[in-house]
């Protein structure tokens, strides 16, 4: 199934709400995942091209990132993991591995296309992004409220027609 960046939001706010962090601008992504029953990693990956990767198993249900990431981009990498559980494992049965690698070789795949926006959307939700940058209008600031990095900022708010 594809999905529409409306349906991605609209499936973040459920996610926002039922685990009461509709006011908040800093979403535990590892309790989520722990939630969800899966244990988050840091590794040391043999290519360092790669930022993340989950398995799912009946034998393991993990999140592995890149130990060698800054923490905001590691926290948008399980926040991205989090949307291949979400959005493209339908039941405790998928036996699974999506590995993220930086810059994807440029081909665009329409699966880490919806993880990207799903990421996006649970860290900087669409109501309170458009509230805080109202606030504040600058990317640094934005990043730093949300703890993301400076260019998921940057693209988020592009998406939302804001800068």
């Amino acid at each position: 199934m594809n999905y529409t960046i409306e349906q991605i939001e609209q499936l973040t706010g459920e996610i926002h709400t039922a685990i009461n962090a509709n006011d908040t601008t800093t979403v535990n992504v590892i309790d989520l995942a722990n939630k969800l029953g899966y244990s988050v990693y840091e590794s040391k990956f043999n290519n360092s091209d790669i930022d993340g990767m989950v398995r799912s198993s009946s034998k393991e249900k993990a999140i592995y990132i890149n130990k060698n990431n800054m923490p905001e981009r590691n926290r948008f990498t399980i926040a991205h993991e989090l949307g291949h559980i979400i959005l493209h494992h339908h039941s405790d049965n998928d036996d699974g591995e999506f590995v993220d690698y930086r810059g994807n070789n440029n081909k665009y795949d329409p699966k880490e296309h919806e993880a990207n926006m799903f990421a996006a959307s649970l860290l900087m939700p669409k109501h309170t992004a458009e509230n805080v940058w109202r606030s504040i209008n600058d990317v640094d600031d934005f990043a730093n409220i949300f703890k993301v990095s400076r260019a998921a900022a940057s693209i988020r708010l592009q998406n939302l027609g804001l800068i």
